[in-house]
């Protein structure tokens, strides 16, 4: 169906359901997409510890929820780096938040990205 502008918001829908207020749905599928060392893999690291613990994202209440997070664009040892530096640092996740290990990934070597690279 093709509907103009006017038409699509006059018609009747179920309210949005929001996972983050106004920033992140309960159901459908979120991109963050970025320049390389812009700190998406930080802010998604951030977004991930505040539904997995109930805190506060951009100021913003979140209910604890369970989270499972893929890293797949990272080599192993970096992603491990940077979960260790958060722990010492005070940083928790907790049993609501699982990842998928690189390593687990089908095609993903040891120590490398599924694109190859270190």
């Amino acid at each position: 169906m093709i509907l103009t502008i006017d038409e699509y918001l006059q018609e009747t829908r179920p309210p949005v359901r929001w996972l983050v207020p106004l920033v992140l749905p309960e159901t459908g599928v979120g991109l963050l997409t970025g320049a390389p060392k812009a700190g998406k893999t930080e802010l998604a690291l951030q977004l991930a510890h505040a539904v997995a613990n109930g805190t506060t994202f951009l100021h913003a209440p979140v209910a604890p929820q369970r989270v499972w997070y893929l890293q797949l664009d990272m080599p192993e040892g970096g992603w491990r780096l940077r979960l260790e530096r958060l722990a010492v640092h005070g940083v928790t996740f907790g049993s609501n938040m699982v990842i998928s290990h690189p390593r687990s990934v089908p095609g993903a070597a040891p120590g490398r990205s599924l694109d190859g690279t270190r």
